[in-house]
């Protein structure tokens, strides 16, 4: 029953630390530093507590054998509030977050935000996540001090069965909180989930408390150490303190580890949160059960600081070894072999498919190494352990030691190391910190190995065998071309064409292409993001030109996402604009910019454009309302973990209070991305905001929908051709996306905002509280199709009245009808609707209107002739 209480304890702290980072990452930004800072506090309560209570569970425990459970029933009950009482806080706190948060300018003139912002955050961070994470810490030792009592002679094995139960618990909140809890009910109520844990943990722990445990009758108390247990106690502090010091090396080797595990996978796999949830999932039930093999060796065996040599060792051949197994290439047989498979299958046995598609390569790159993590907790309390009565002292300090080492490890590998030297570099500083906690452990002498036999062989040969196969390890590691790991990131096969750079910081893997027709690609973890294609510059420059020329003299704009900067510099062109900003996550993504001179035109060293480094949101808190005129945005892939945060109603409503009077939103919306049903609750989601927004389609399936503050998004013809005729370098870049006629521009319409809310009206909106988009794809295991009746672009009319007398067209639009018919068949195509990701295929099938009106509006037009021409 303890077990399964730890067990209920690991899986209420893991919804928890899901739950808060997504949290926090709203509150101070979707950003590597947010969540790493979110991490660094979590994990040093934990070592903190962990320390603290021991020594008070060591004196409850003399003072009444049964104390330490009942403080841990009322630790849960403790971690229950706190929890509810965050479930509550933390989604009202972005505007408090905004409020401590300033920008200072660089040399560059860049604007990131200020070293007093980030001492803020963590003094934030500090005092609301430090005082439930130093509880949560102390019931490790709390129950460790209640489990192995007086039996420290198998301490290793009753550790080992504790924290491995736990370690399982954690993995269990792991997968479940991504896979079915947050989807099904979102933030909150998964929160409330977790409470509900806590609270029956409490009430198992007092009811176990109330039955005398330990072996002695309530309220006895423990003797007093002996002489001799003094005496083995003080000359045993020694060998601790060389133990914590190996654990603080593995923590940092450990949880460097999965650092650079999800930075590799995510390059090969993508970024979903399914990666993310699986990967942790496979590291803590390698964890559990390398503590249950840990435990169990030295309760077999014995020679725990053997074991523990051992373990480390081949941690490090198993780290190389598995990392130069598992590349894109076999990531990508993987994928073939199970297409026919999935192609053949439905419902459930889809899912297995995609779900066994990022398994396979998690488990064959972290499995084995996760194993031999777990071994290190168990075998070293197995060490140091040597009299009852500093059973919780010792293991808090073991667990402060190793958390301490696991921040710092993860600290250093994301902010440093891969930034400063890469990944495959970085491996180096892993094994060079694992071989250094085997000398630590060499240096160990325990007298509670046996003689003779095993024993005697492990004591003689365990620290030069390991020291070798660390060599080996770092041979295997040798032979590996330079830049192996980073280059995963670019696509072999494809038609990006030669490499003109490769760059790695604390986001991503950043690599420039060129194509054989001079077209340049940016990718970030292997995955396109934007480019200076002919039809990507159609819909990028869309994004300003088409909400930018409804306006009367537009003063302020705001883009967030730079890309290769296509929107911004099309914003650039109006000429009425005194102040436009545009703000990225990635400093590196906007120090690309100058490969890409020949679109943006430089724009990011313009004299009115200010560039800010942070989250979009963030920024968007940070203004006062009624700032902008127009704010636009092209995010990266919408089912990528962190993307929703700008796709929600809660994001919306913050644009729309930062918008002046008649202020504009323009937003991507890649429908083909997600399943039909998703595509809806994000036009939901839109149209509850801006109900008279309107659906157009940029470049084919590329949409775009664009809302205004205060009314209708009305097309003004006449206006239109006024504001062309003012700015020229605006109709000279119109005309060469195919949109110089007012013709090409009305033929973009897709649906007015009365169909988006009518077809939408069934689904539920994407908001902060059920962010559904990052959940519907787990894999490129997918297919979409856009729901049919979303697109109608019959109802122009609701754009432009003006353009329509009596539901006639005005002469001067040419053959509008033909037009709009064209580009209805095509809405209707599985060309446009169907998009296959598992084969990398989308149908050209059009079934276009073959009169006489619609082959001469075809021949007239060049977008409709170039467009259908690409189909073909």
């Amino acid at each position: 029953m303890v077990y399964f209480i730890f067990l209920l304890s690991g899986v209420s702290a893991l919804i928890y630390q899901v739950a808060w980072m997504k949290l926090f990452g709203r509150m101070f930004g979707n950003t590597v530093y947010s969540s790493s800072l979110v991490i660094a506090v979590f994990m040093c309560g934990l070592g903190v507590g962990s320390y603290v209570v021991g020594g008070l569970a060591d004196r409850a425990y003399r003072r009444d054998a049964s104390a330490p459970l009942r403080l841990y029933g009322y630790s849960e009950l403790i971690i229950g509030l706190f929890a509810l009482a965050w479930a509550f806080l933390l989604p009202a706190m972005e505007p408090a977050a905004a409020w401590i948060s300033t920008y200072t300018q660089g040399a560059d003139g860049w604007y990131e935000l200020s070293a007093g912002s980030y001492a803020l955050r963590y003094l934030v961070a500090i005092g609301l996540l430090a005082p439930v994470t130093f509880v949560m810490g102390g019931t490790l030792t709390l129950l460790i001090r209640h489990v192995v009592a007086n039996r420290v002679a198998d301490a290793g094995w009753r550790v080992g069965l504790l924290y491995g139960f736990n370690t399982l618990g954690a993995a269990a909140g792991a997968f479940f909180t991504d896979f079915s809890l947050i989807p099904n009910l979102g933030l909150f109520a998964t929160q409330g989930v977790g409470v509900v844990c806590n609270l029956l943990a409490a009430v198992l722990a007092f009811r176990l408390a109330g039955n005398a445990v330990a072996g002695r009758a309530r309220g006895a108390s423990v003797p007093a150490p002996s002489a001799a247990e003094a005496r083995t106690g003080a000359g045993g502090q020694h060998t601790t303190w060389w133990v914590a010091a190996a654990i603080f090396l593995t923590g940092f080797a450990g949880l460097g580890a999965e650092i650079l595990w999800f930075r590799y996978l995510s390059v090969l796999l993508g970024g979903y949160v399914a990666v993310f949830s699986l990967l942790l999932t496979v590291i803590l039930v390698g964890i559990w059960l390398g503590s249950l093999a840990g435990g169990y060796c030295h309760r077999r065996f014995g020679n725990p600081a053997r074991f523990f040599i051992a373990a480390q060792a081949l941690f490090a051949l198993a780290l190389v070894a598995f990392l130069t197994i598992v590349d894109a290439d076999l990531v990508r047989r993987h994928y073939i072999d199970l297409v026919p498979s999935y192609r053949g299958g439905s419902g459930f046995s889809r899912k297995l498919l995609a779900t066994w598609a990022n398994l396979y390569p998690i488990l064959l790159a972290t499995g084995v190494p996760s194993l031999l993590m777990g071994f290190a907790y168990p075998l070293a309390n197995g060490i140091v352990q040597q009299t009852e009565q500093g059973v919780g002292n010792r293991a808090g300090l073991l667990y402060l030691a190793n958390t301490l080492g696991a921040v710092l490890g993860s600290l250093a590998v994301g902010f440093l190391l891969v930034p400063k030297v890469g990944m495959q570099t970085t491996v180096w500083v892993l094994l060079a910190f694992n071989l250094g906690a085997i000398l630590f452990l060499s240096l160990v002498q325990t007298s509670r190995s046996r003689a003779g036999g095993f024993g005697a062989a492990m004591r003689r040969f365990a620290a030069p065998a390991s020291v070798a196969v660390v060599g080996l390890a770092v041979v295997m590691w040798l032979r590996l071309p330079a830049d192996t790991m980073a280059m995963q990131a670019v696509p072999k096969g494809n038609t990006s064409g030669k490499l003109l750079t490769l760059a790695e910081d604390a986001y991503q893997v950043i690599a420039v292409t060129e194509s054989a027709d001079g077209a340049r690609h940016l990718l970030t973890n292997g995955h396109s993001m934007s480019g200076n294609s002919r039809w990507g510059q159609r819909y990028m420059r869309a994004f300003s030109h088409l909400p930018l020329l409804h306006m009367n003299q537009p003063k302020a704009a705001l883009v967030i996402c730079f890309g290769v900067g296509s929107t911004l510099h099309a914003a650039s062109l109006h000429s009425s604009l005194e102040r436009l900003e545009v703000v990225d996550i990635s400093r590196d993504i906007l120090e690309h910019a100058g490969y890409f001179k020949a679109t943006n035109r430089d724009v990011i060293n313009a004299p009115n454009v200010d560039v800010f480094v942070n989250d979009g949101r963030l920024h968007l808190w940070m203004q006062p309302e009624e700032t902008y005129d127009l704010v636009t945005l092209e995010p990266p892939p919408i089912s990528f973990s962190g993307v929703s945060a700008l796709y929600t109603r809660d994001f919306y409503d913050l644009v729309h209070s930062r918008l002046k009077e008649g202020g504009f939103m323009s937003q991507w919306l890649p429908g083909y991305q997600v399943p039909g049903p998703i595509a809806l609750a994000l036009v939901r989601a839109f149209v509850e905001v801006f109900p008279d927004a309107i659906l157009l389609s940029g470049a084919g399936p590329e949409l775009i929908m664009i809302g205004r503050k205060g009314g209708p998004v009305t097309l003004n013809p006449d206006h239109l051709r006024t504001a062309l005729w003012g700015d020229p370098e605006v109709a000279a870049d119109l005309t060469a996306i195919h949109m110089g006629s007012l013709i090409d521009i009305l033929g973009t319409f897709a649906a007015s905002g009365e169909t988006m809310a009518e077809v939408s009206a069934g689904f539920p909106a994407v908001t902060d509280d059920f962010p559904i988009m990052e959940y519907a794809v787990t894999s490129r295991f997918h297919e979409s199709h856009m729901p049919p009746a979303l697109f109608r672009n019959d109802t122009v009319a609701n754009w432009c009245p003006a353009c329509f007398t009596e539901g006639r067209p005005l002469n001067k639009l040419g053959d509008p009808p033909a037009y709009f018919r064209i580009q209805a068949a095509y809405f209707r195509s599985p060309a446009f609707l169907d998009y296959n990701y598992y084969e990398h295929s989308q149908s050209t099938a059009v079934a276009l209107p073959s009169d006489e009106d619609a082959r001469q509006c075809l021949k007239e037009s060049p977008f409709l002739t170039e467009f259908f021409l690409k189909l073909d």
